[in-house]
């Protein structure tokens, strides 16, 4: 599964570590404009699955974001 990884602080990075342990996924992105991970208009192509830790404030946004591409998004706030 080619994963996306939206909000790249402390929970993010920890699901990265442990989606690149897994044989059957991967890191197919990292989105977090604070931290110089920009979105683009293709950034989610070819993503199976976003997993989202973003702040309360954005997190409507950005999944509306996700599903209007088509993405599953599973997340949770920091």
């Amino acid at each position: 599964m080619r994963i996306a990884v939206v909000g790249f602080g402390r929970m993010g990075q920890k699901v990265k570590k442990v989606v690149e342990e897994s044989e059957a996924n991967e890191v197919a992105v990292i989105l977090d404009p604070d931290k110089d991970y920009p979105w683009e208009d293709d950034s989610l192509k070819g993503v199976d699955c976003a997993i989202c830790f973003t702040t309360p404030e954005a997190g409507y946004e950005t999944t509306c974001r996700i599903l209007r591409a088509g993405v599953n998004a599973r997340g949770g706030h920091h």
